[in-house]
C-alpha cells in the first residue's frame, strides 16, 4: 500500500505531502493491531 502511494505521488496523482500523511496514518493503523 505504501509503495502504491509513493508511485501515485511520483506520477502526481496525489500531492507528495498528502501521500506522506496517508502513509503515516497507515503505519499507525498497522502498528495498532
Amino acid at each position: 500500500a505504501v509503495s502504491e502511494l509513493d508511485r501515485a505521488a511520483k506520477k502526481g496523482v496525489i500531492h507528495p505531502n498528502n501521500a506522506a500523511r496517508r502513509k503515516s496514518r497507515l503505519m499507525k493503523q498497522l502498528n495498532a493491531k
